[in-house]
């Protein structure tokens, strides 16, 4: 049961939303030091679950802690025009903020190989190593005397 977070570009925001059988608190804030929207949730005791998520396009926001993935589900910002939500007046228009509950994107999730495809050839930008000689292997012996073999050669000290 996918849900669109009702939020926007105002500065400092804070709505209170019921998502499955949890009452979070939702923080929104644009943080000019680090241009950004972030995001803090906080359960309905008042307790903080999670501070200063970065609202990254696309990316599960509680990526980093699975455990909360699995107990709050996951949060996603989709752009609707393929921008970046990194203006001060990106979020809610046009960056959508997504809910999922738990297991269900994972439930519905796509494999697929993404693969880019670059408007140029990458392999005209490297050349191939000069010869080289053959690399010396110490054999793992090594003396108190201070000899050692390199490729079954005794060499002194």
């Amino acid at each position: 049961m996918a849900l669109i977070i009702p939020v926007n570009s105002t500065g400092d925001r804070r709505i209170q939303v019921l998502l499955g059988t949890n009452l979070l608190s939702i923080r929104t804030y644009w943080n000019s030091t680090v241009p950004g929207w972030y995001m803090d949730l906080v359960d309905s005791g008042g307790t903080n679950i999670a501070l200063g998520l970065a609202l990254v396009p696309v990316v599960n926001v509680l990526q980093s802690q699975p455990n909360l993935t699995r107990i709050y589900g996951q949060f996603r910002v989709f752009p609707v025009d393929n921008s970046e939500n990194n203006t001060e007046n990106s979020l809610g228009d046009p960056a959508v903020l997504w809910w999922f509950s738990p297991g269900e994107w994972e439930a519905n999730e796509i494999a697929q190989a993404i693969t880019t495809v670059l408007p140029f050839d990458v392999t005209t930008m490297y050349s191939p190593l000069p010869p080289a000689p053959p690399p010396l292997f110490l054999d793992g012996s090594w003396m108190l005397d201070g000899t050692y073999y390199l490729n079954g050669e005794k060499v002194p000290a």
